[in-house]
């Protein structure tokens, strides 16, 4: 490790200040350019859960999803339900199971009465 270290002083030394400061900020933005790489490599891709919930019924499924310490987002002013995209069957058979949300069109069936 010293001798790695004193190498890296050799090479330095032979760099004018110029030099050595345009290396130095280059290293920096190397590291804080993989530092945002990983945050955003490391976020879920987000789906949609429920969609046109009414206010009671997306207060439900927040409730539960909290519960059962699912991360969430909420989009089109509250009315749709993001999660990640890995965990949307197993959130959605779990949720009807509690029988949430409740409200028309929740069972998937209502699609079909609408129908000619």
């Amino acid at each position: 490790m010293a001798k790695t270290v004193n190498q890296a002083k050799g090479f330095m030394e032979g760099f004018t200040s110029g030099q050595r400061t345009v290396v130095i900020v280059v290293a920096i933005a190397l590291l804080m350019g993989a530092f945002a790489l990983s945050r955003w490599v490391s976020q879920p891709s987000w789906t949609l859960l429920y969609g046109d919930l009414t206010g009671a019924d997306a207060n439900a499924v927040v409730e539960a999803l909290e519960a059962d310490g699912v991360k969430y987002k909420l989009a089109d002013g509250g009315n749709s339900i993001l999660i990640p995209k890995d965990q949307v069957a197993a959130q959605r058979v779990a949720l009807m199971g509690q029988g949430v949300p409740s409200g028309e069109g929740a069972d998937g069936w209502s699609l079909l009465d609408k129908q000619g």
